[in-house]
């Protein structure tokens, strides 16, 4: 009995040491940042568990090592891996973006490819994030060089103590046992437990729809840009020339600029269930997003052929959503696909052209088609987004702004002028067709609004953050055939500009256009950006 009480003693007695290491590498970060945003009592429970964590693999390694001391070594070579991943990513999730690593975060990672996974990890080392993880790693370095100078005597007194100790933290962990889920165990769940997006296939309506019109529009293009911020538009009088060429198209009263729309959400995942489908409109309240009817269904009860096109990956490390909404159309192609998971260096929206080509020359068939184009274009990183050489913005034009941050504007500039140029390239392919074209980005980008050293995606809880990272461009492009042929939905839409709009409204919008009034029995109009309504202004002032 006495050995047996001696024995879980030893992780608070002879290997306080390697607790307390243990203990500052799992929580450390996690308990700073609960503080830091006045916690307090949290906190605690976060230390609780991180500290019971702590024990359970003190306790677990002295088992093993009694059998073996090799497995001792390699289970210590394996935790230490895992504790030090976990905390890189902590350093980059609360120094970067002021958040704490959640399930949504292992989402985008799980939907990551190697090519966006080394451009995004490179994006974000930035002189603050590496000061910052070499405190933290110093903080860990000196405990560990003090490892064997902490400990305490493995006396009868201490012994008790350990085993009060023991049961007040089975007490409080029993007390809040969600913390956990919220500790390097719930972390690491988290990449196991989340599934596979479903088979959108299997949740088809079988839609009938109705239009009124006495025809549909030949072609219907979406093209849906990438991390494009409104505020970095010459269309939106941004002081420098960063779309040229869309400006033509304005100045010609071929394309509509309307100038108060935002994403559902920050980020591209998020904001694509949305965007494809009915889900978080309002229109369904009641339903997951995979449950929702789909845009590309409801073009389909149509009669449209819908082919999607894309220089994003289909796949990450498992299938993502946006490859799920892919799934559900007659054509599919990804540029990605060529470079079987390899390392693509600049990755450019120039190799849409030849794909959009292709497809245009092997439809044949007299039918109404939509396209789905989505582009690449700002993504991280920004000089990654345009070839070598491109543009004529440079670091001495940004005077005005901070040493540290002319870099990455002039960049960020470099790549929507190229981006206009590709946008205004697949625009003149339906320019002599009966065409219905929309551009507008999955959401946009914080650039240094929220903080004079933040430029990436929006940060949720941060409202400045958040309005900065759903403002986006919207604009449609209509062909001189499509305005001779629909006067007065073109009328509608030129009316519409100033209309505000959540892009999650989508498939109501084009519906509207298309002559449908109802869908699954429900009245649309009020959800379509071509008709005002409280209903739109309401969801605007939510999503903000």
């Amino acid at each position: 009995m006495k050995s047996f009480i001696s024995f879980i003693s030893e992780p608070f007695t002879k290997y306080l040491g390697y607790l307390l290491l243990l203990f500052t590498a799992i929580s450390f970060l996690d308990i700073y940042h609960v503080i830091h945003q006045g916690h307090y009592y949290y906190a605690i429970y976060l230390a609780i568990d991180a500290i019971s964590i702590s024990y359970i693999i003190i306790l677990t390694y002295n088992l093993i090592s009694l059998r073996s001391h090799f497995a001792g070594k390699i289970y210590t070579i394996l935790i230490s891996i895992f504790i030090g991943i976990g905390l890189l990513i902590d350093a980059v999730c609360i120094f970067r973006f002021n958040a704490r690593f959640s399930e949504d975060i292992a989402s985008i990672i799980l939907g990551t490819n190697l090519n966006e996974a080394t451009e995004f990890f490179n994006s974000q080392l930035d002189i603050r994030l590496l000061v910052s993880i070499s405190l933290c790693l110093g903080i860990l370095l000196l405990l560990y060089l003090l490892r064997n100078n902490i400990h305490l005597h493995n006396g009868k007194y201490i012994q008790y103590i350990s085993l009060a100790l023991i049961g007040i933290l089975i007490m409080l962990s029993i007390h809040n046992p969600a913390a956990y889920k919220e500790t390097i165990i719930g972390k690491y769940y988290s990449f196991f437990s989340i599934p596979a997006p479903p088979d959108l296939n299997k949740y088809r309506k079988h839609l009938t729809l109705k239009s009124s019109v006495n025809h549909l529009p030949n072609n219907i293009v979406i093209i849906i840009g990438e991390s494009f911020p409104k505020s970095h538009s010459s269309l939106y009088n941004y002081q420098k020339e960063t779309n040229p060429k869309l400006g033509l198209l304005k100045k010609d009263s071929a394309l509509l600029v309307f100038d108060q729309v935002i994403s559902p959400e920050t980020h591209t995942i998020a904001s694509f269930k949305s965007i494809m489908s009915t889900f978080d409109t309002g229109f369904d309240l009641h339903s997951e997003w995979y449950e929702c009817t789909t845009l590309i269904e409801a073009l389909q009860a149509l009669g449209y052929q819908v082919n999607w096109i894309s220089n994003q990956s289909k796949v990450g490390m498992h299938e993502n959503i946006v490859g799920r909404f892919a799934d559900l159309c007659d054509y599919q192609a990804f540029c990605g696909d060529k470079y079987s998971g390899s390392l693509r260096g600049k990755v450019l929206d120039e190799e849409l052209i030849p794909l959009i080509k292709q497809r245009l020359v092997s439809i044949k068939v007299n039918k109404n088609i939509c396209y789905i184009i989505h582009m690449m274009g700002s993504h991280y990183v920004f000089d990654q987004r345009y070839p070598t050489g491109y543009g004529s913005f440079t670091e001495d034009q940004y005077s005005d702004y901070p040493k540290s941050q002319r870099y990455n504007r002039s960049t960020l500039d470099n790549s929507i002028l190229y981006n206009d140029s590709i946008v205004n390239e697949i625009i003149h392919f339906f320019a002599n067709k009966e065409s219905l074209v929309l551009y507008f980005p999955d959401h946009g980008l914080d650039v240094y609004e929220s903080s004079d050293n933040y430029c990436a995606h929006g940060k949720p809880e941060n409202p400045i953050s958040r309005k900065a990272g759903t403002k986006i461009p919207f604009m449609i492009y209509l062909s001189s055939t499509f305005k001779q042929n629909f006067k007065s939905e073109a009328q509608r839409m030129k009316e519409s500009i100033h209309n505000p709009f959540n892009t999650s409204n989508l498939i109501f919008s084009l519906l509207d256009i298309l002559g449908v009034d109802t869908l699954e029995k429900q009245s649309i109009k009020s959800y379509s950006l071509f008709f005002t309504n409280s209903s739109v202004i309401n969801d605007e002032e939510k999503t903000n």
